[in-house]
């Protein structure tokens, strides 16, 4: 395969990139290094891990530097629950790109143990009075096979207490210092970069969360002006959280 083939079936980019059809792979990588102070954003931020986790559909392999895997946040505490170790760490080498077996500790710990086998079935011994021949076993139908189905979002009243809309967050990070206070970014802006991220789409005209942005608690709510009634984002506080973080990290607005 021709190298511009393999590029053009490669997503590379943040968790929010990968909307869309599942990847036979995906490839986590926490970014930080061993002694960056931002690291905690990707331990405390399940919900980016879950968007990243829904789309790998054969295999999800997460790498990164080890001080990241003896993290105890939501991410690497339940990476640390599930993950099956690899026989090798790498990185040790610097630009040589050297390979070492991870210590023995480490594999120790996360090397899951043999499943003992299951005991033989018991035969069932047949009365010497049982009729020779039985009955064909009843045929119990069977359900269709299910599609499955999109996540529908959550619909609250415009002054649901704790949830604010663009304009309102965009005004809140301002006043907290998140956003410049001379900043230009006006809701038109947001909602292009929340379409960037995977988390809305637009659907004639008007704006819809996602399932990647109803995960992490994009809602709706029904305005009206005049006789026009319309439906449009509304952030709970969950979704304000994790937004917060991404604006601080220039995930959403550089």
């Amino acid at each position: 395969m021709k190298s511009e083939e393999i590029a053009g079936k490669v997503t590379v980019g943040t968790a929010h990139t990968l909307q869309g059809a599942e990847r036979q792979v995906v490839l986590f990588s926490p970014v930080y290094g061993d002694n960056s102070d931002k690291a905690s954003f990707v331990d405390g931020t399940l919900e980016l891990m879950n968007v990243a986790v829904s789309r790998a559909k054969d295999l999800f392999i997460v790498f990164g530097g080890q001080r990241r895997w003896e993290d105890t946040g939501p991410v690497f505490g339940l990476v640390r629950q599930r993950a099956v170790i690899g026989p090798h760490w790498f990185g040790y080498g610097g630009s040589q790109g050297l390979e070492f077996e991870a210590p023995v500790s480490f594999v120790e710990e996360r090397t899951p143990q043999p499943t003992p086998p299951a005991p033989a079935p018991t035969p069932v011994q047949q009365a010497p009075w049982a009729k020779q021949s039985e009955p064909p076993p009843m045929r119990v139908p069977q359900p269709a096979p299910s599609h499955p189905v999109e996540p529908e979002p959550k619909m609250v009243d415009r002054h649901e207490p704790g949830y604010l809309i663009a304009t309102e967050l965009i005004d809140l990070w301002k006043e907290s210092g998140v956003l410049p206070e001379d900043s230009k970014v006006k809701a038109q802006q947001f909602n292009a970069a929340m379409d960037a991220a995977g988390l809305l789409t637009k659907v004639d005209g008007t704006w819809h969360p996602t399932a990647e942005g109803i995960a992490i608690g994009v809602a709706q709510y029904q305005g009206g002006s005049g006789e026009r009634t319309y439906v449009s984002p509304i952030y709970s506080p969950q979704a304000k959280k994790t937004l917060t973080r991404m604006v601080k990290f220039g995930y959403l607005i550089p």
